[in-house]
This record gives structure tokens, C-alpha cells and sequence, in this order.
């Protein structure tokens, strides 16, 4: 629900996350990312890209409600690439409506998604590996992911 908010509303999340995270360890020294290490998270941004992920792996494996099947749909592949399992990003109009729509959002996430994870056998397995994931690797530090970007908590 809270995935698009805006940079503003994610700011204000994260703070507030931040403030809690001190109030209940009594740490009021410590950086955001030493707090998440401490708690064993990763910032909330990060947890909506790993849940959304995680919902498209059940879409595109066909675990996932009907109704949500035609949100992400397959790109053809004629030839054996290294792409595994590619999704099509929808093209559209607008950037409020096209650019922050999940079919787009997810579907391009998904594709710079490594194969690896793209090939667990079960929910239960992509949930563990997708902890480890912190987001697409662009690095411009101007897109959300580059923002919210902090530290990956080390899941094992």
C-alpha cells in the first residue's frame, strides 16, 4: 500500500522507522544502519522492494491469485539467453500512472533481478534469497533505490 507514497512520505517513514528503531533499543548515538543491523532489517524501502519481488515470483511461477496473472506478462524468448525469465515493462502515457504502476515497477525490478534468484524452486527458498538483495545496483544516487539505500544487513 505504502510502496507509492513519494520520496516525501518515504522520508517521513524511514524517519519515523528511525525514531522507533531508538526508542526501543535506547540507542540515541547510532547511525540508521547500525540500528537495522542491530534489529536484523533492512530499511522498509527495501523490505517493499523484497515483498514485491516476492510476489511476482509467485506470479510468474503461478502461485499467486488469478487476478493478479495478467499484471506481469512474459516476454517471448526464441533463443536460449542468459535472461531467464524476462517480463515485459508495459510502455504508457503518463509518468503518475505508467512509471509507478506495479505491472512497470515489478517488471522492472524483476529483469535486473539476478538469474539465480530467478530460479528458486519455491517461495520459501526466493524468500530467503531475496533478503540478501538490496535493489537494483544503478548507484546514480538520485533514484529511490539509491536513496533509500543503506547498509544490507548480512542474513547469514
Amino acid at each position: 500500500v505504502w510502496h507509492q507514497c513519494g520520496i516525501l512520505n518515504t522520508k517521513k517513514m524511514e524517519r519515523m522507522n528511525e525514531k522507533a528503531l531508538r526508542i526501543v533499543l535506547k540507542d540515541h548515538c547510532s547511525s540508521y544502519t547500525e540500528l537495522l543491523c542491530k534489529v536484523e532489517r533492512n530499511s522498509l524501502y527495501v523490505q517493499r522492494l523484497q515483498l514485491l519481488m516476492t510476489e511476482v515470483y509467485k506470479t510468474v511461477k503461478g502461485l499467486a491469485p488469478p487476478l493478479t496473472n495478467d499484471l506481469f506478462l512474459h516476454a517471448p524468448n526464441d533463443y536460449n539467453t542468459r535472461s531467464h525469465e524476462r517480463l515485459i515493462q508495459p510502455t504508457f502515457s503518463t509518468q503518475r500512472y505508467g512509471f509507478n504502476s506495479i505491472s512497470y515497477q515489478g517488471a522492472s525490478l524483476w529483469n535486473s533481478l539476478p538469474n539465480t534468484y530467478k530460479m528458486c524452486s519455491t517461495v520459501e527458498n526466493f524468500k530467503s534469497v531475496i533478503l540478501k538483495w538490496q535493489g537494483p545496483n544503478c548507484n546514480c544516487n538520485t533514484c529511490l533505490p539509491c536513496i533509500f539505500r543503506v547498509l544490507p544487513y548480512d542474513h547469514g
